[in-house]
């Protein structure tokens, strides 16, 4: 197996006040020192943070749409504060910058970022004014993770079920540049949370795309060289991947089957799902080789309770400690960052013959219909998914109703996901 060596534990916390968290003085440290104490008293020893979220109060924008800066005033204080709590607790915490929500407008003046995947000049402004910044803050400490996006996926033409929409290689290329960067200013790693084993697969038929392995970000980002890459994967696992036949599911089938050619967390689950228990889910990922397990989620949710997951948490480690201690974790990041920097003096891979840069496509993928399911809404209980087609034209693939919050959808897209699955109705 690739993973032997090490195995995230945990959850996402994800936020205390979505998107306000830092730099804003909203920054709550009992509740983070809380959240990890909670944490690793259950033996974890990870756990996933979202940074800008969907851009609503960082980072900083100039009046032409460039970033100008981390975000408030306190937002290196804050981002500080967050590391140290962490790390005091001994528990790895992987900061995800961005979340496809950065393509919706949940309420006015909130989200729509787009821009920065499509604008080259924009993206570099991200890079020189904030992250660049934030890796300062951060400095090389080897108990943070960098994650790029969370569920990019949803706002990639193909998949797209939020108001504005990129290009796949768009996508790819942002990606590429902020992996290059931080690999170029930090010894810290670098992942991305792609939305499902759908997309991050070789697996002719069992998918329909690997969006995220080092050919196509290379590709997309050249100037990047070897460094536009990542030091391994995440994908997610919710219910409406479940089919015993040709469902994305984590426990289905080993990381060999799916041509994963790195370690691969899956970092983002349900504690409690249709199909298997926490325990069985741990279990399943340990079994067929993934590097780990992340549940969502600490912050309170009737729909997703962390507390199933605690006991699961607890006794895995409890019959697996030294694959979970914190030290075997750091030392894991060490070798995956020491790997990477070695390769990162050599030439560019180019694609090979026959792949595009933007991902290698099984040849099956259009029996499958395109599909809009949605893991969370966070501000709504029923949420109308209604994609646009890539470059911001209206129109593409609305769905007729909207969809509950968690049981119909599961059901609905299940229905979908199938091969034999009708076409979505759409409206102009």
């Amino acid at each position: 197996m690739l993973t032997d060596s090490a195995f995230f534990v945990g959850a996402n916390i994800p936020w205390n006040e979505f998107g306000y968290d830092l730099g804003t003085g909203a920054f709550d440290r009992a509740f983070f020192d809380k959240a990890f104490g909670d944490l690793r008293a259950h033996g974890a020893n990870a756990a996933r943070f979202w940074v800008h979220a969907d851009g609503r109060r960082s980072p900083s924008f100039a009046s032409d749409g460039r970033v100008s800066g981390m975000g408030g005033d306190s937002f290196a204080d804050d981002l500080s504060s967050l590391t140290l709590l962490a790390r005091t607790h001994g528990v790895v915490l992987q900061l995800c910058l961005w979340s496809f929500d950065m393509c919706k407008q949940d309420s006015a003046h909130v989200g729509l970022h787009a821009d920065l995947i499509t604008n080259d000049t924009k993206a570099a402004s991200y890079v020189d004014r904030a992250l660049k910044p934030m890796l300062s803050v951060i400095g090389d400490d080897p108990n943070v993770v960098i994650e790029v996006v969370n569920e990019p996926e949803w706002c990639m033409a193909g998949s797209c079920n939020t108001k504005q929409c990129v290009g796949v290689q768009q996508m790819q290329r942002f990606t590429a540049r902020i992996a290059a960067a931080v690999h170029a200013a930090s010894n810290l790693t670098v992942t991305t949370g792609s939305a499902s084993l759908k997309w991050s697969t070789t697996r002719l038929g069992g998918g329909q795309a690997f969006y995220w392995r080092d050919t196509a970000l290379m590709g997309a980002f050249p100037e990047g060289g070897t460094r536009a890459s990542l030091d391994f994967y995440n994908i997610h696992y919710y219910d409406w991947m479940w089919n015993p036949t040709w469902g994305y599911d984590p426990c289905r089938e080993p990381i060999a089957y799916w041509g994963l050619d790195k370690p691969t967390v899956v970092a983002e689950l349900p504690a409690t799902s249709s199909h298997y228990t926490a325990a069985a889910m741990l279990g399943c990922a340990h079994a067929n080789g993934f590097a780990g397990d992340l549940f969502w989620a600490y912050k309170p949710s009737p729909q997703f309770p962390i507390a199933p997951a605690y006991a699961a948490l607890r006794n895995f480690t409890t019959a697996h400690a030294a694959l979970t201690a914190h030290s075997t974790l750091l030392a894991w990041l060490q070798a995956r960052r020491r790997e990477h920097g070695s390769a990162a003096q050599s030439p560019i891979a180019p694609p090979g013959p026959g792949e595009p840069v933007s991902s290698m496509v099984p040849s099956s993928a259009a029996q499958y219909p395109r599909t809009y399911p949605r893991q969370r809404d966070v501000h709504g209980d029923t949420e109308a998914v209604v994609a646009e087609a890539a470059g911001g034209a209206a129109g593409a693939g609305a769905l007729a109703e909207p969809l509950t919050k968690r049981a119909s959808r599961n059901a609905f897209v299940a229905t979908l996901e199938s091969p034999t699955a009708r076409p979505l109705a759409t409206s102009d």
